[in-house]
């Protein structure tokens, strides 16, 4: 009993002893680890300031489609509109009386939409006094944003393929965000208790960019600010982005039957190869053959007779390369003796047999961490 109390004493005293050292001479550090964004971020441009209009108390909901009766049956009086996901025919006869009333549009046009001349829309956007055009800036221009209450943002944050114009008078002057050039990317219209806003694709109201404060304050002035005590949500009409992994690049092609048929069909002919007939099998003649060890011993004799078992030095060096290749490595810089056994083996044509089975030996050792 006595023997194991001095081998506990001498466990504690050893933990004891480490404890103190550990604490003494170690330091406990934070590290920095990206995380890269979530798959639910990555197909939401909006993440962000949805997430945070939420908790500020103004709830999100989203519509994949949405059309103008669903917009003046809705108990949100703030939507935020892509133009591509809505029906704009007979729009504005039912939206500018509910805007009128006090409800607030935010729309943004993709081009590659509005290119194919979308004759609801266009009659919607004159119907409210707002002419877009398709405009690219040169190559070399730098276009700075900004409007009367000197609001300065980048040109990252618009999108620059749009310019818009007032194309009627109104009693109150449309607030609109120009670049240095007077072209305007950003125009909102009163009316009555409410308004109408439209722009291109909202890049400030992206995930990337909201952390900037001047796009922070625009996104809530043209959403959050706009509600009211009794309709504090806000709608977003809008598309989902297509996630760059397999059921996204197949979303991104369109319909996905083709591929899903095809897949079934190699199925299908993959178990019809290797299921075997019905019937009782023949026999097959077993062919016996040489032992995988004695075939290369006898290729080994073979070229230590011709002298040329540098052969074999030339298939590994060819073989790690390849590896390193693949796995974006430079062999030279990780195993510097590669890089020796290269090198004598172009100086030296018949290198002496100690020197090529030290050399295979390195390069079998190299071969098993790759």
């Amino acid at each position: 009993m006595g023997r194991y109390k001095s081998i506990l004493g001498i466990a504690a005293a050893v933990i004891l002893i480490l404890s103190v050292l550990a604490y003494t001479q170690l330091e406990i550090y934070q590290r920095t680890r990206p995380i890269s964004p979530s798959q639910a971020v990555r197909a939401n441009y909006f993440y962000a300031l949805e997430k945070w209009l939420t908790k500020t108390g103004h709830p999100v909901r989203i519509d994949s489609h949405g059309s103008p009766f669903r917009i003046i049956l809705a108990k949100e009086r703030s939507v935020y509109i892509q133009a591509s996901f809505f029906d704009w025919e007979d729009a504005a006869p039912i939206l500018i009386p509910w805007v009128e009333e006090g409800g607030s549009l935010l729309i943004s046009i993709e081009p590659s939409w509005y290119d194919e001349d979308e004759a609801d829309f266009a009659q919607f956007l004159e119907a409210i006094g707002v002419q877009a055009e398709i405009w690219v800036p040169e190559d070399d221009e730098t276009v700075i944003l900004h409007d009367l209450a000197h609001y300065v943002i980048t040109e990252n944050n618009f999108d620059l393929h749009f310019s818009f114009s007032v194309i009627k008078d109104f009693d109150d002057t449309p607030l609109t965000l120009k670049d240095k050039q007077e072209i305007i990317r950003l125009v909102s219209i009163p009316l009555g208790k409410g308004s109408i806003t439209v722009t291109g694709r909202p890049y400030f109201m992206y995930n990337d960019n909201l952390e900037s404060e001047e796009n922070a304050r625009l996104s809530w002035q043209l959403t959050a600010a706009n509600v009211q005590d009794e309709h504090p949500g806000v709608l977003f009409v809008r598309g989902r982005r297509a996630v760059k992994d397999l059921f996204g690049k197949l979303a991104e092609r369109g319909n996905p039957l083709p591929p899903i048929v095809s897949v079934l069909v190699l199925v299908c002919i993959g178990f019809w190869m290797v299921i075997p007939g019905f019937g009782i099998l023949r026999p097959e003649n077993e062919q016996r053959t040489r032992p995988i060890r004695d075939r290369f011993s006898a290729e080994t004799r073979f070229l230590k007779k011709y002298h040329a078992l540098e052969g074999y030095l030339e298939v590994y060096l060819r073989e790690i390369k390849y590896k390193c290749r693949d796995r974006e490595l430079d062999p030279w810089d990780k195993y510097p003796l590669i890089y020796e056994i290269e090198n004598s083996l172009g100086e030296k044509k018949n290198l002496k047999h100690n020197e090529i089975i030290r050399s295979l030996k390195i390069l079998e050792n190299i071969m098993e961490h790759l």
